[in-house]
């Protein structure tokens, strides 16, 4: 093919037709769609490159040139969505293992009573519960206890306890369980018996204050104890010897129940005794499985950039707490919701004993593993 400034190189037909442009007799130039902007006007050689490329090649040349690199490590906002997930996992999990505890709570029969299962246990009368103790029962029933059981036991009764109180301080020192420290793992959470065990200060405080819920009843007004002889079981009306007033007491205690407090609580059935033994059993398993879990996750925690404060601030915010709210609303955005019972309960385990909101130690040792 000529034409009339020469003749083509190679002889290959063009299917878009050639122009000769302004200022440059004799010469031909590429198509506006053809001419790579990155070769200079006027050299010869890397125009006759540019041929041999189609468009396509250019524009894709072109696109992954200005393309960004891709991102190598992941963002700081990524690493905390990724964390506070798993947190919001190990918070559900830690509250699935409480419903299953407080279902074995339930099938406890009422004979057995907070200090008729501390006695059951305690055959030496030394105040306090020793793993051999335990143990003692368990095998009674053929279910193996080991060391690493009991102390998962004592882990979990420690974070029930309040950060700043002193029994939590004692408890993995002196390695055994008290009256008041049983009764976290045998009452059911928020009944009378429990509230009576997180506001005792000693193993006295609370035997009094379980036999005065026991066996009296308070007065409407001012709210003193009374009880009503067994000599006036015919009357229902008292009067309190305090503020007057008149109002009916259905508690009737005669010598026969002095009698029996002051010899102590009556032994244990079979039945209850193994209904215990599966209690303790269902606590030993959950607190290891929680263990577990706080491991697992404290591998995460070192892994990525952020830790367990960015997800506490996640939670509260500018306050210096978290509410039951607060964590409601975080655990639905987490993809973690749970029932009105086991947020109860999980809310029970992380409030601490005094009220108000959780503060960050109270967050931070419910979901780091015990040192080893």
């Amino acid at each position: 093919i000529r034409s009339p400034g020469g003749e083509l190189g190679g002889g290959s037909p063009l299917r878009t037709p050639l122009r000769n442009p302004v200022g440059a007799p004799g010469g031909f130039a590429l198509p506006e769609a053809s001419r790579s902007p990155s070769v200079p006007p006027g050299s010869r050689e890397a125009r006759g490159a540019s041929m041999l490329m189609s468009p396509q090649a250019i524009a894709n040349l072109s696109s992954l040139s200005s393309s960004p690199p891709p991102q190598l490590l992941p963002r700081r906002d990524e690493g905390r969505d990724r964390l506070a997930k798993a947190v919001a996992q190990v918070m559900a999990k830690q509250a699935a293992l409480d419903s299953e505890l407080e279902e074995a709570k339930a099938l406890l029969p009422p004979a057995c009573t907070l200090e008729a299962a501390f006695a059951a246990m305690d055959r030496m009368k030394k105040g306090y519960l020793s793993a051999a103790d335990v143990r003692a029962l368990m095998e009674d029933f053929g279910t193996q206890f080991a060391m690493t059981d009991f102390s998962a036991i004592l882990r979990e009764v420690r974070l029930r306890w309040s950060w700043d109180d002193p029994a939590a301080a004692t408890l993995l020192v002196q390695e055994r369980l008290s009256l008041c420290d049983l009764g976290l793992l045998l009452c059911p959470c928020g009944s009378p018996e429990w509230a009576e065990v997180r506001a005792a200060k000693t193993d006295d405080d609370l035997r009094s204050a379980l036999y005065l819920l026991r066996f009296s009843e308070p007065c409407p007004r001012c709210g003193i104890h009374v009880q009503r002889d067994a000599d006036a079981a015919g009357c229902p009306t008292v009067t309190c010897s305090i503020c007057g007033t008149a109002f009916r007491c259905f508690c009737v205690v005669g010598d026969h129940a002095v009698g029996a407090g002051a010899s102590g609580p009556a032994a244990l059935p079979m039945a209850s005794r193994f209904q215990l033994s599966r209690l303790l059993s269902v606590a030993a398993r959950a607190a290891g499985e929680a263990e577990r879990e706080r491991k697992k996750l404290a591998l995460l925690t070192s892994y990525d950039t952020c830790g367990l404060a960015d997800v506490f601030n996640m939670l509260a915010g500018p306050q210096v707490g978290f509410t039951l709210v607060d964590l409601r609303r975080a655990l639905f955005q987490w993809g973690a919701p749970l029932t009105e019972r086991e947020l109860g309960l999980l809310w029970q385990r992380y409030a601490p004993s005094r009220g108000g909101a959780v503060s960050m130690p109270d967050f931070r040792r419910q979901l780091q593993p015990m040192a080893s």
